[in-house]
């Protein structure tokens, strides 16, 4: 038996399948695959080595090819005759004692091309290739051949495939068309084929599943949804549904939606054809919403789908975000978790701590805006992962907390080509009174992604068909007629009067209902017929809220287990209470019937029995009760306790801060607000009071940004609380909340007075003095203090190393921060290769942390570092990198500055209007924000692009805006370049007179300031005036000592500009 050389997924010698020689040196296994590939023909040296070493000399490659050669002669079996080896040539012999892997392929598939290949042929070829031609060689030569093969390969699976499948032998051909689909991904035939195939043999859910693939590989790898080919397979798919809703286990054929379902399945066929989508069934409470919903999901299943299922609950606490944490833990999707990686996994243990190796220390702070949106992209990545049809049903949406639909709106956005279908049920009646979720649903309506079926009663023969189902008997004539009267068709009461045993008068008379609103008489009636202990353990469990744990209920109750045990019994088996499985508890089969339960309880009952439900609760979770902080808050409440109610309302804030869940944070703090208002005055109260406006504080900050009047009022109120208590960290908190919020409003003399103050109370903590030390020194760069802002810097940055990483509390990295930042007082100063430092140790500690919005802020300063030395490339892609990054996290605030600079930018590259319209909306964005930090200079850049788009009444008009602005604010750092630009609008104008005095002012004032970079650019303007008006000695004499402040090596387009002038002066 001859061995074997195999080139096809990496080079092997073997015989009968065992290793024979291992060649491990790269260059040695290319050198036998060239050699091998040309067999039979001699090949020169010279291309040998130039092809295997293309970046070496000639002389170097030849060595290299020798040595190499040297090597291949030792270690592979009978060499020498296998290769003809004369001192121009290499040749592999033909009849060289090896059989070749490729050479065997290319036999075998010889006959493609003239359509003779028989089956065994195309099995033979397929065997062997078993996978590209050494497919981790990155060798240029290589890629011919590789691609030539794989083609082949391609070619000789697809007609193997149907070979087999006009042999009627499916199963085989399944296996050749996904070992086509592996080898070739993007390949829509093979995909038909698959859908074809399973669908020809009764599996229409390997079927979806085939084209979900499809449509998932197309839509993330080019952007583009099937072709005819697949779609019209995946046709035949939908046309063989049935028409008609499934029966679900245990409940029978769904009545009286015929009409209905078509929408319904078309709404699934749509979003599993791979266009993401919502449908919302609605109705009013009992009308059958669920269960329609029920009917799609169980069909949804039996196509192969993953789904998954969560309910609102309306006012029973639970945490922000909860229904997506039911969907994440129900088996199809949590199944999944595991392939889920970095950063990404990160960011699903905020929500689901057991994917965390280890708690966090940071697990509970606040969280910043934009690790909203990194929260939301882990999430939707997630649900997206299986790559397969998925419909998630959500029921009760009318109860849907808010931050969770601000997430769902996401999660249809950011995939609109994945086959998804979000599946919700709806109380109508509810609608007015939930404005996000109008909002919501407007949106997605506008969009074309909203698809509604809203369901009304039944007409009278399938009252009388839903009547005789559950009471396994048709009713009378008359009794259907008096049925469908009293019940006017409404599905849930006519079960649960069925279910009732309601008294019909012998088919004679109406039906005995109370004076009460209908569905209230039936559930009334539906109760009364418990046993004492039934209706008890139905009380407490609607006391406790629509699905409850048996362990909860139980520790809260007073029956002996035997008798809850029974008491349960009874319940479910009168379908009051239904099983939920897995999850070791019951739900209300209805609403309504807890409702009622809960309503038949007098007040006193139902504090006692909330008092309970805490006890139980917290037994149940301790230690650990955060998860239920907002429960034990509604219980206590209830209870009348609300003492114990703040303490779990602000726990519960806490926690939804830390998950991004800001509106219910707003929310949860806010009831605890309304508490703590009715509690007796005293260091106690203002102690929640403060905790409430933390929190709220941090709340805003994540939704409004820095500037909002909301984030103002919760911060001062902070302040004044911390300082009535004395709480020193509670103080300076608030006061650098305060400074930052002011600093971006544009308020540079109230930031120096709340920074000042925070730094007289840090005392000898390295942290805060770093964070102290960083803003003041924003704010003496900012007032022109460029000396004293150089020195805070530098501190803030010698204790940032001395102490480790730190953020400051509106979430950046306080090292990045204060480098990105002093660099641009250090490019003031004159220090050209220093600020250019800081900028590159700034972007150094951004790439080193998994931190966006520090990675977007270094990005936006970096920016203005470029546009302040006039790097107009440089400039451009720094502000496109924040752009871009900061669309995706949503960060508002360094967006802008992207957009500006990057206007600049444009208007310098030539695109003057496009440039001129950037600029223009993002100083709108800034206004909205009331952020009028650095205002002046950006009005300096939109002048400056305005001049050069001859509109110089503009770009004066915006100059004296500026320098106003400047003045109002104390922001004065660009004052002297304003004095200059106005200088050269003057002298373009038709008054030349008024450019030297505003030269000479922005001189004196970059000079003052120990501005060097300004005063450069202020006496290259001056001495280009003067020289034009025939002061060249004047000139000389003014620019010369300014330009001999700077590194005679040092170059900018500044220096340049200066250095050029001074040539011609001399």
């Amino acid at each position: 038996m001859k061995p074997e050389i195999q080139l096809f997924g990496g080079l092997q010698i073997t015989r009968l399948g065992q290793p024979l020689t291992v060649l491990t040196a790269p260059r040695q296994q290319a050198l036998l695959a060239w050699l091998v590939l040309h067999a039979g023909t001699p090949q020169p040296r010279r291309q040998v080595a130039f092809a295997l070493w293309p970046d070496s000399s000639e002389g170097q490659a030849l060595t290299n090819l020798r040595r190499e050669l040297h090597h291949l002669r030792r270690a592979l079996p009978q060499c020498e005759r296998s290769l003809d080896v004369t001192a121009q040539t290499l040749c592999w012999r033909r009849d060289a004692p090896y059989v070749l892997d490729v050479q065997e392929f290319e036999r075998a598939a010889a006959g493609l091309g003239r359509g003779t290949s028989s089956r065994a042929e195309l099995e033979r070829a397929a065997e062997v290739y078993t996978s590209d031609l050494l497919p981790a060689a990155d060798d240029g030569w290589l890629e011919p051949y590789r691609d030539t093969l794989h083609t082949q390969a391609v070619a000789v699976l697809e007609a193997l495939a149907a070979q087999l499948e006009r042999g009627g032998e499916r199963a085989r051909a399944l296996q050749v068309l996904e070992r086509l689909t592996r080898l070739e991904p993007l390949r829509e035939h093979a995909y038909a084929g698959l859908i074809r195939l399973h669908l020809d043999g009764g599996d229409a859910a390997a079927a979806r599943q085939s084209y979900g693939r499809c449509v998932t590989l197309l839509h993330t790898e080019l952007g583009v949804t099937p072709g005819p080919a697949v779609r019209a397979e995946y046709d035949r798919v939908q046309r063989s549904a049935d028409p008609t809703p499934p029966a679900l286990p245990g409940q029978g054929a769904l009545i009286g939606r015929r009409d209905d379902w078509p929408s319904v399945l078309g709404a699934w066929q749509a979003a599993s054809a791979g266009a993401s989508r919502a449908l919302l069934i609605a109705g009013e409470a009992g009308i059958g919403k669920t269960r329609l919903a029920e009917a799609l999901l169980a069909l949804a299943e039996a196509q192969g789908a993953h789904t998954a299922r969560a309910r609102c609950y309306a006012a029973e606490g639970r945490l922000a975000y909860a229904p997506v944490r039911d969907w994440l833990r129900s088996p199809a999707l949590g199944a999944g978790l595991a392939a889920v990686g970095e950063p990404w996994r990160g960011e699903l243990a905020r929500l689901l701590p057991e994917l965390a190796p280890q708690r966090s220390s940071t697990a509970e702070e606040p969280s910043q805006g934009w690790q909203r949106q990194r929260l939301f992209e882990a999430l939707a990545r997630a649900f997206l992962a299986a790559g397969r049809p998925t419909l998630l049903l959500l029921d009760d949406l009318q109860w849907c907390d808010r931050d969770t639909l601000e997430w769902l709106h996401f999660l249809l956005r950011f995939a609109p080509h994945t086959p998804l279908l979000l599946l919700c049920t709806l109380r109508h009646e509810e609608l007015p009174a939930q404005p996000a979720l109008r909002t919501f649903l407007q949106d997605l309506q506008q969009r074309g992604g909203l698809e509604r079926v809203t369901l009304g009663p039944l007409s009278r023969p399938e009252t009388a068909e839903l009547a005789a189902s559950v009471q396994a008997g048709a009713l009378p004539a008359t009794v259907q007629a008096q049925l469908f009267e009293a019940t006017e068709g409404h599905p849930l009461f006519v079960v649960e009067a069925v279910r009732a045993g309601l008294d019909v008068g012998g088919g004679a008379g109406p039906l005995a209902l109370s004076a009460l609103p209908r569905v209230q008489a039936v559930i009334a009636a539906r109760l009364e017929q418990l046993s004492p202990q039934a209706l008890g353990a139905a009380q407490l469990a609607a006391t406790i809220g629509r699905a409850f744990e048996i362990q909860v209920l139980r520790d809260a109750s007073d029956l002996e287990e035997e008798g809850l045990v029974a008491a349960l019994d009874e319940l479910w088996q009168r379908a009051i209470i239904r099983e939920q499985p897995g999850v070791g508890g019951y739900d209300f089969t209805h609403d309504r019937l807890r409702e009622g339960a809960y309503d038949s309880l007098s007040p006193a009952r139902r504090r006692l029995l909330h008092r309970r439900v805490v006890q139980a609760l917290e037994r149940r979770h301790a230690p650990e009760l955060g998860p239920v902080a907002a429960q034990l808050a509604a219980h206590h409440e209830q209870a009348g306790q609300p003492e114990q109610a703040v303490t779990f309302y602000l726990r519960a804030a806490q926690l939804a801060n830390a998950v991004s869940a800001s509106q219910q944070a707003v929310t949860l703090a806010r009831q605890a607000l309304r508490l703590i208002a009715r509690l007796p005055a005293g260091k106690g109260r203002d102690q929640r009071e403060l905790d409430a406006h933390t929190s709220l504080a941090a709340a805003f900050n994540a939704l409004r940004g820095f500037a909002s009047p909301e984030l103002e009022t919760h911060l001062n109120r902070a302040l004044h609380l911390g300082e009535q208590l004395g709480d020193e960290r509670a103080i300076i908190a608030s006061l650098w909340g305060l400074y930052a919020l002011q600093i971006v409003r544009g308020d540079v003399p109230l930031s120096r007075r709340l920074a000042e103050r925070a730094l007289g109370l840090a005392g000898t903590d390295r942290g805060l003095l770093t964070d102290c030390h960083q803003a003041l020194g924003g704010v003496d760069m900012t007032e022109g203090r460029l000396t004293q802002a150089a020195e805070h810097f530098a501190v803030a940055n010698r204790l940032y190393r001395q102490h480790g990483g730190r953020r400051v509390l509106f979430g950046a990295d306080v090292g990045a921060f204060s480098l990105s930042w002093g660099a641009h007082g250090l490019w003031l100063q004159g220090l050209i290769e220093e600020a250019r430092e800081q900028i590159a140790r700034a972007a150094d500690i951004a790439a080193a942390l998994d931190h966006p919005f520090t990675a977007m802020q270094t990005a936006a300063y970096r920016a203005i570092s470029h546009q302040l030395e006039g790097d107009v490339a440089a400039a451009w892609a720094s502000a496109e990198t924040a752009v871009s990054g900061c669309q995706r996290y949503q960060i508002a605030y360094y967006h802008e500055w992207g957009v500006i600079v990057g206007g600049w930018a444009l208007a310098r590259r030539g695109e003057g209007a496009a440039g001129l319209e950037r600029l223009q909306r993002g100083l709108g964005a800034l206004r909205q924000q009331n952020a009028a930090l650095r205002l002046p200079y950006y009005l300096a850049l939109l002048a400056e692009t305005q001049q050069r788009l001859g509109q110089p009444e503009a770009a004066r008009a915006t100059l004296d805006s500026a320098q106003a602005v400047a003045s109002q604010n104390g922001d004065v750092w660009y004052l002297p370049e304003l004095h200059r630009l106005h200088g050269l609008s003057a002298a373009a104008s038709a008054q030349p007179r008024a450019a030297e005095p505003c030269f000479r002012r922005a001189l004196a004032l970059a000079a003052a300031q120990g501005s060097r970079s300004l005063e450069l650019r202020a006496a290259t303007s001056l001495a280009a005036h003067l020289h034009a008006a025939g002061r060249a000695p004047e000139a000389l004499s003014m620019l010369a000592p300014v330009e001999a402040a700077f590194a005679a090596a040092l170059s900018t387009p500044d220096l340049s500009a200066a250095r050029t002038l001074l040539h011609t002066l001399s």
